[in-house]
């Protein structure tokens, strides 16, 4: 067990396979709470892909208080940090503000690794701060193990655990297209919450 998580990213909007992810490594006692940290622009990313900062905020705050209970919800605090400096967000810049005494790792998904070795002063973030993997886009454990090892022989500093458990197969860019052609929330219930959509339909996001 780590005493804390960080999770972050777009969130453009929070999914069933973000909140299933939560769910999983505090029931498993895999952390005992999880900064959830919403970026305002991810470096990887076009800005006119995302929704508004403060709409993001708020589907994920009702999202978080519809589908956990509270025993649970008190264990996830949510990070505005990098929505309000309203800049290309850089794990390493939050990492530095956030940075207390607590033993604190990295929450991802399998997918992210690809990427991993672009991100900023990714070697500083290696040698404080271990990464816990979740398994993503039907990766099995093996090819996960195979992309660590190549990582591994760059930066031999870096810590990976990978996490047994796969979440729904959801995905925001499929969603926001979904939505743009008009799914009503019936074809949408497997990967958001009714919340989310209420607040993307009242919004006119993605469409």
């Amino acid at each position: 067990m780590i005493p804390r998580l960080i999770y972050g990213g777009s969130f453009n909007p929070i999914h069933k396979g973000h909140l299933e992810t939560i769910e999983y490594v505090l029931r498993n006692s895999i952390c005992l709470e999880i900064f959830l940290i919403p970026n305002y622009q991810s470096p990887f990313k076009k800005k006119e892909d995302y929704a508004p900062a403060e709409i993001r905020l708020e589907m994920i705050q009702y999202s978080l208080q519809s589908y956990f209970h509270k025993e649970l919800l008190k264990k996830i605090k949510i990070l505005d940090i990098e929505l309000k400096q309203k800049k290309i967000s850089y794990t390493v810049e939050t990492l530095r503000v956030i940075q207390d005494s607590i033993k604190t790792g990295i929450l991802i998904g399998s997918d992210i690794l690809e990427s991993l070795h672009l991100w900023k002063e990714i070697e500083w973030i290696f040698t404080y701060y271990p990464f816990f993997i979740i398994r993503r886009n039907q990766m099995t454990k093996e090819h996960i193990e195979k992309k660590i090892e190549k990582i591994k022989s760059i930066y031999p500093v870096a810590n990976f655990y990978i996490i047994d458990f796969s979440p729904k197969s959801c995905k925001a860019k499929e969603i926001r297209e979904k939505i743009r052609i008009g799914y009503d929330y019936s074809k949408l219930k497997d990967c958001i919450t009714y919340e989310a959509f209420c607040i993307i339909k009242k919004n006119y996001l993605y469409m």
